[in-house]
């Protein structure tokens, strides 16, 4: 066998393949002649297993809310707000990027469960593309319980919902600081199994 594998690997190696290549057909080759239980037989069995990683299903959602946070233009405006106020300090530059990285944390580190359906109908998208509003930032704010232009009253129902599973409710001027007209954002309260089902961006005429 030893004689076997050597001239084999010789041969492989003067083909050109590439390392690996001659390095998985020997090892395939071996398995196959001298093996009692190919590992080859094994194969999909280990890709599955590999590919069935929780990390592999945690990094995309990492990345998607970080490209929230991003688009959202939160990120853009938590660095210029860090900078400003620390910018000039030696190593400045290095704080402010990681205090920007720790408001970001806060942000995805929602208050209000993050619901299975996020939806604008289709006067309020309308709206908020015509005042340049980023529905994105609007989601974010709801999101941490920044509850908008609601009442005292009503962010402390919210605040009290958000332990509780009821209904939240934010309200957005769309012409700051005039306190009309407004979107609102709504999640509806949590089911049976604790889990909000959406989020709805409206005007108050769409209610």
């Amino acid at each position: 066998m030893l004689t076997f594998t050597l001239l084999l690997l010789l041969f492989l190696a003067g083909t050109s393949l590439f390392v690996s290549a001659v390095l998985g057909l020997l090892a395939v080759t071996l398995a196959e002649l001298f093996s009692p239980l190919p590992l080859i037989r094994g194969l999909g069995e280990v890709a599955w297993s590999s590919s069935a990683d929780f990390i592999l299903v945690a990094i995309p959602m990492f990345i998607l809310m970080a490209e929230f946070v991003i688009l959202s233009g939160v990120a853009e405006n938590l660095f210029r707000s860090a900078a400003i106020w620390i910018g000039r300090t030696p190593g400045g530059l290095g704080i402010a990027t990681a205090l920007a990285e720790a408001g970001a944390h806060v942000i995805m580190s929602s208050r209000v469960e993050k619901p299975e359906v996020v939806q604008a109908l289709k006067d309020a998208g309308d709206a908020l593309q015509a005042a340049n509003i980023n529905l994105f930032a609007l989601l974010a704010r709801h999101a941490v319980g920044d509850w908008g232009a609601v009442s005292p009253a009503d962010a402390r129902e919210n605040d009290l919902a958000v332990q509780q599973g009821f209904r939240v409710f934010s309200a957005y001027p769309l012409v700051p600081p005039e306190p009309e007209p407004v979107v609102w954002i709504i999640t509806e309260a949590a089911d049976d199994n604790g889990h909000r089902l959406a989020t709805t961006l409206l005007l108050p005429e769409e209610y």
